[in-house]
């Protein structure tokens, strides 16, 4: 289920506990496998992050797996801040998802997302991804793509540590 009112201008954010769900985890399938389709990473790889979020780590799974149905790989940096998840994406060269509902209160969650080196994503990204999750059949690649889980923290401390004279 994704609600169209989950689509803000440059993310995704909804209820996804309680009574009033916006969005769910068949949803974040569905985005996932949106998000390969519109950014065309099949056979390509893009890094995910997540924070600590009730169902974060469901969510985040979903949204692999129908990334994976659809042919991209995922590089998994697991618990971490969206600024973290904007240093993997220069580091690596990749696109970015990141599973935060920033400020918003406990029950909701929802997904950031950065072109490779960090850049921002077009205007119309979000609308986009909202029509191609909602009213297009997904797609199960021939070739699933792989996951992978690496430990960028350290990298990411020596750069916070390079940016201050101490």
């Amino acid at each position: 289920m994704l609600k169209s009112d989950i689509f803000k201008a440059n993310d995704i954010r909804g209820i996804v506990v309680g009574p009033d769900l916006q969005w769910d985890l068949a949803g974040a399938w569905d985005l996932g496998n949106a998000y390969v389709r519109l950014l065309e990473l099949a056979g390509k790889e893009f890094v995910l992050g997540r924070d600590m979020r009730q169902l974060g780590v469901e969510l985040a799974k979903a949204f692999i797996d129908g990334a994976r149905a659809a042919g991209a790989s995922v590089v998994d940096i697991g618990l971490a801040s969206t600024d973290q998840l904007w240093f993997a994406s220069g580091k690596l060269a990749m696109p970015g998802v990141q599973f935060t509902a920033s400020h918003n209160p406990a029950e909701y969650n929802g997904i950031k997302f950065c072109l490779p080196n960090a850049g921002p994503v077009p205007a119309e990204f979000t609308t986009e991804l909202a029509k191609l999750a909602n009213q297009t059949k997904p797609v199960q690649s021939s070739s699933v793509g792989n996951y992978r889980s690496i430990d960028l923290l350290a990298d990411y401390v020596s750069y916070l540590n390079s940016l201050v004279q101490v």
